[in-house]
Parts: structure tokens; sequence; C-alpha cells
């Protein structure tokens, strides 16, 4: 009995310790003695960009690099699905509402896939998880590709691709934690976010070309064939990796300790209600444009409409606003910008009401793709900020729940919406759907605002960071700037 005390006891110390250590410079973890240090912190603000670049460049592992192509590969991958499912499934004689249950379900697979194997995730390291991953993406989409058997297929989309794409995003953002260093954390963060856009490019371009040349039954084999193809390279990627990185080594009777503290915390009871609120955000405005956007184009406009370039018009706007709206992160805090991104996306679904146009779905594809990319990076910002070592397998699953569980109530939503205002024989009434999103849109914003001061968590931004003990010598780097700037004489009078 005393020995196993004395087990559990050397085991909460390690864990303290390690915690301490962390919070030197992590910006999960804020200290409140800290003091900031004005000989150890870098100052973080836009006009810093170029210093901060440098120390990515330099400092970034080979492995940081190897997650890149990866995340753009599995997002090709989940675009892909995402686009083809609604269409897919209706042109197999499902209801507009049995379409929306499918939908839904794959989002909420996902997401109780991300949430049970998050832990899993910190015990086997990105290296393992990433092979795991894109193994059983592949495995999916070669059912797809296959066979149009729906028993096979419905397989093939509900266990091996809901696994793979609930394991790889969260593995691909801890790595970008793990092999990069905090001052640059929202670069990398906004990076990634840069390729998942990157690849809705690839993706919306693909598919508009094929499906507007070949008829639908080759136009999914040359689809499902190019996922098999990316799912494939990300394989080969992950096997790649030199080191099977983990948060912190941690054994599992610590792994019981830390996700035991963790779920007594309020600080993750407060992330939880926020990931909720995301989630019925998400749901109520912005992922109609993959559920109910694509039908509404087809039956408002025919056969032939290039949805695929709206998709691509969607991504590209991202990768755009992501780069103007990443200095600003280093200013606004993460939770602000959060709640202000939903905002503006929620204007979007009134230019539909106007009018189904082609300038309107531009309008409203530019708008709500802007507002994503103010709120969707921020969110990943936020949660590495105030993750505690040990526990970002977990946060980082929940950070991802408002992509996969809106799409539960957002494809019985758009079901119901378009069998009721826009069904196939007559659509009429079809711009009435976006009036609707629209309001349900715009409330959860306000209620973010309403209540930030209950919801925001204490978040230590890069410029607070203290990197003493960071074996990369911050200010040598930032000196070394400087003196590029300044005259040769400044430099002798200094001295």
């Amino acid at each position: 009995m005393e020995s196993e005390q004395s087990s559990e006891s050397k085991d909460k110390s390690r864990i303290l310790a390690a915690k301490s250590d962390s919070e030197q410079y992590s910006p999960g973890i804020s200290s409140k003695d800290s003091e900031p240090n004005s000989e150890t912190n870098i100052d973080s603000s836009p006009t810093s960009s170029k210093l901060l670049w440098r120390i990515f460049w330099k400092e970034s592992k080979y492995e940081l690099f190897v997650i890149y192509t990866i995340n753009i590969l599995v997002s090709l991958n989940y675009y892909i699905l995402i686009t083809l499912i609604p269409i897919y499934f209706t042109k197999e004689n499902a209801t507009d509402s049995e379409v929306g249950i499918i939908f839904g379900a794959v989002g909420i697979l996902i997401g109780i896939f991300a949430i049970i194997l998050g832990p899993f995730i910190n015990s086997i390291g990105c290296k393992r998880a990433l092979i795991i991953s894109t193994a059983f993406s592949l495995i999916g989409f070669t059912l797809l590709w296959f066979t149009r058997n729906i028993v096979i297929n419905l397989l093939g989309v509900g266990l091996f691709l809901t696994i793979g794409l609930s394991m790889s995003w969260p593995v691909v953002e801890l790595g970008s934690k793990i092999y990069t260093k905090p001052i640059v954390w929202n670069l990398s963060n906004s990076i990634i976010m840069i390729g998942n856009f990157f690849s809705g490019i690839i993706a919306g371009t693909s598919i508009d070309y094929i499906w507007s040349n070949y008829n639908e039954d080759i136009a999914y084999q040359l689809i499902y064939g190019t996922a098999v193809m990316s799912s494939f390279f990300a394989l080969i990627a992950s096997i790649l990796i030199r080191t099977s990185a983990k948060s912190a080594e941690y054994n599992e009777s610590e792994e019981i300790l830390i996700t035991k503290n963790m779920l007594k915390t309020r600080k993750f009871w407060r992330f939880v209600v926020l990931i909720l609120l995301l989630i019925f955000m998400r749901s109520g405005c912005f992922g109609h444009l993959d559920a109910t956007f694509p039908k509404y184009l087809l039956r408002r406009v025919g056969q032939k409409v290039h949805f695929g370039a709206y998709l691509a018009l969607h991504s590209t706007t991202m990768l755009i606003g992501t780069i103007i709206f990443t200095p600003i992160s280093y200013i606004c805090s993460s939770y602000l910008l959060i709640a202000f991104g939903g905002l503006l996306g929620s204007f979007a679904p009134f230019f539909l009401v106007i009018g189904s146009n082609t300038w309107n779905c531009v309008l409203f594809v530019i708008i709500i793709s802007l507002g994503e990319s103010l709120w969707s990076p921020r969110l990943l910002d936020y949660t590495l900020k105030i993750a505690s070592p040990g526990e970002e397998g977990t946060y980082l699953a929940l950070c991802n729940c408002p992509f996969y569980f809106c799409m539960i109530l957002t494809g019985s939503l758009s079901g119901t919406l378009l069998e009721t205002f826009c069904p196939e024989n007559n659509t009429s009434q079809c711009n009435d759907i976006w009036f609707v999103i629209g309001a349900f849109g715009i409330f959860i914003p306000i209620i973010l605002l309403i209540f930030r001061f209950s919801l925001e968590q204490p978040e230590s931004m890069p410029s607070q960071c203290t990197l003493e003990n960071d074996n990369v010598n911050i200010l040598q780097i930032q000196r070394s700037e400087e003196s590029k700037t300044v005259s040769p004489e400044k430099i002798e009078n200094s001295k």
C-alpha cells in the first residue's frame, strides 16, 4: 500500500515538474508570479514579422514541413468527401432528409472518434498516429473508388474515413506545436490553415473540371481515384517522418492522472461550453456552404453549374484572409477574433435572400469565407495556448468538434429546408432558405460577445513568453536583425 502511494506521489511530482518547466515558455500556461522581462521577451507585433519568419525558418524541424505536406493531402481528401456526399447519395435515390442524416452521421462519427482517440494520440506519437490515420483513409477511398455498392460505400465512409479523418487533423495540429518554437505557433497554425485552403482550391478546380467534361460515372471514378492517390502519398510521407515525437513522455498511470485532473478544472469545462457554442455557430451558418449550397445551385441553376468553382473561390478567399488576418492575432485576443469572425460570416446568407444570380453567389462565398478565415485559425491558436502538457490530444480533438459535430445539425437542417422551400419540382421559394440560415447564424456570435468575460480563458500570447530555457537564442537573432539596419557609427558609439 505504501509503495502504491509512493508511486502515485512520484507520478504527481513528475507531472508537476514537467508543467513547471513548460510554464516558462509555453503559451498554454500562464504564471501569475512571472512578470514580462525585457531581456527575454520578444516583440511579436506585426512590425517584428521579419524576425518571426527568420526564427521559423531557422528553428523549425524537418518533420514540420512533412506534416504541412500531409495536411495538404488530408485536407484534399476531406474537401472531396464533403463535397460529393450530398450529390453522390442523392444519385443513389436517397431523399434530402436521408442525405442530411448521412452527412450528419459522418460528422458525428468523426467527432466521437476524435474525442475517444485524443488521449491515444498523446501515447503513440505523431508518426504512428499519422500512419494509422492515412492508412484508414486509403482503405476508405479505395472502397468508394472500387465499387458503387451502397453498403460497401457506407462502410468505407462510416468506418474507415471517419476514423482516418478524426485522427489526421489533431495529429497535424499537435505536430505544429511540437516541431516548432512557441514564439511562432500563431504563424505555424496559419500555415496549416493556408494548406487547408490551398487543398480546397485544388479540390474545387479539379471537381469543377471533371464534372463539366465527363459523365457522372466516370467523374466519380476520377475524383475518388484522386483521393486514393492523395491518401497513398500521405501514407508514404508519414513513414518518412524520422521521429515519433510525443507532446510529453508520460506513462499510462500519469496519463490517467492528467485526464482526471483535467476533467476537474473549470478551464476545461469553459472550453467545452465554447466548443458547443461554436458547433451551433458553424451548423447554423458556415456548414451550409458544404451541405446546402451545392444542391441549392443544382436546383436553381441546373446540372451544369460550376459548384467546384465556388469551392475554389471559397478556399482562395480563406487563404488570402488568413494571410491578412494573421498579424491581427498578435494584437487582439483569439477569443475576440473568433466572435467577430463568426459575426462577419453570419451576414453572408442575406446576399442569397436578395437573389441567386452569379454576383450574389460570389458575395455570399467571399463574405462567409472571410469570416471563417478570421475565426477558424484563431480557434487553433486559442486551443494550443490554454492546453497544459499532456492534455493537447484531448483539447485538439475538442477543437475540431465544431467542424465535425456541426455536420449532424447542418445535415438535418439542410434536408428539412430543402424539402420545405426548395423541392426539385418547385424552386420558387429557394431563397427563403438563406433567411432562416442567416437569422440563426447571427445569434451565436452575439452570445459569444455578451458572455465573453465568463467564457474567455486567460491566454499567454507569444509576446509574453519567457524564453530563458528555450534552446534558441532569440535575443541574438533579434539583435542581428537590428544590426543590419544600424549604421557602423552608431554601433561603435553604443559600444
